[in-house]
């Protein structure tokens, strides 16, 4: 049996007392889905379900890409983007973050890839002003102990939240975007043992967690094998097919229209079997 006394101990605590706070009635749902119930067991009205689940936040990557999402980004949800090593990614993700930043919500950025002091400069880059950096918080996660201490502080410091910002304004929301948990969790998926394999779904549960909480959770994932813009469909997530089944929504970032390199390529995003998301919408 683990050591409940050390680190992970306290992470398992902070969850736990994080959920009690969401609410002791009857119909409380679980962590991160819809709370249609009251805190004295009664149906939501009208009105109160509109304050509780405000309007999608507008992703600032076009029309389509919100349609796809139905309206944008809401809190509550966990969007994974995944693709190829190089398809742009995270350029894709700062782009959403700075748009985010520019309508005032607050954006924490982990990465386990990039250096924060270069992201930094990659956000200035994007942004037309220095006024939404400063709403924009960068974290490295190199590891997997890293990773769960920045979740772990995350829900403690929001565990009072009630799903929705107390302006009852969508986009005041938290956004959190995870660039390449997978560094951090891939040498637990192969490992012996459910003394290893516990990491990968304790990131999921404190995920949902914030989302419980109101976050909006942007998550980049990368894939391993043959290029699907090569012909081929034999990509597949590197952290195994059970990672997929956790978001909320799934999009692949990919390039069509020829061979890496080529003129003519295009960035397709393509909508690809969720929670709540049918395969194959564009």
């Amino acid at each position: 049996m683990r050591d409940a006394s050390g680190a992970w101990g306290k992470c398992a605590t902070l969850l736990g007392e994080a959920t009690r706070t969401k609410g002791s009635g009857a119909h409380a749902a679980s962590a991160g889905e819809d709370l249609d119930w009251d805190e004295e067991g009664q149906l939501l009205t009208a009105s109160q379900l509109v304050a509780r689940h405000p309007s999608p936040m507008p992703t600032g990557l076009g029309a389509p890409v919100d349609a796809l999402l139905g309206g944008g980004l809401r809190p509550g949800q966990i969007l994974e983007v995944f693709g190829p090593a190089g398809v742009g990614k995270t350029q894709l993700a700062l782009t959403l973050a700075v748009h985010a930043a520019t309508l005032g919500a607050p954006v924490i950025l982990a990465s386990a890839k990039d250096c924060v002091a270069s992201l930094a400069r990659r956000l200035r880059d994007i942004s037309a002003s220095d006024a939404p950096l400063s709403r924009i918080r960068l974290f490295a996660t190199s590891d997997f102990r890293s990773l769960a201490s920045l979740l772990s502080v995350l829900i403690a410091e929001n565990s009072q939240a009630t799903g929705a910002s107390d302006s009852g304004v969508g986009s005041l929301a938290p956004l959190l975007v995870v660039d390449m948990a997978t560094v951090a969790l891939a040498p637990f998926t192969s490992a012996g043992g459910p003394g290893s394999r516990w990491r990968v779904p304790w990131v999921w549960r404190a995920m949902r967690q914030l989302c419980a909480c109101g976050f909006r959770v942007l998550l980049l994932s990368h894939t391993v094998g043959a290029a699907r813009s090569a012909g081929s469909a034999s990509t597949q997530l590197a952290l195994g097919a059970a990672w997929a089944a956790w978001a909320t929504l799934r999009m692949e970032l990919l390039l069509e229209g020829g061979r890496p390199g080529e003129a003519g390529q295009r960035l397709a995003l393509i909508a690809r079997r969720g929670r709540h998301c049918p395969e194959g919408s564009r």
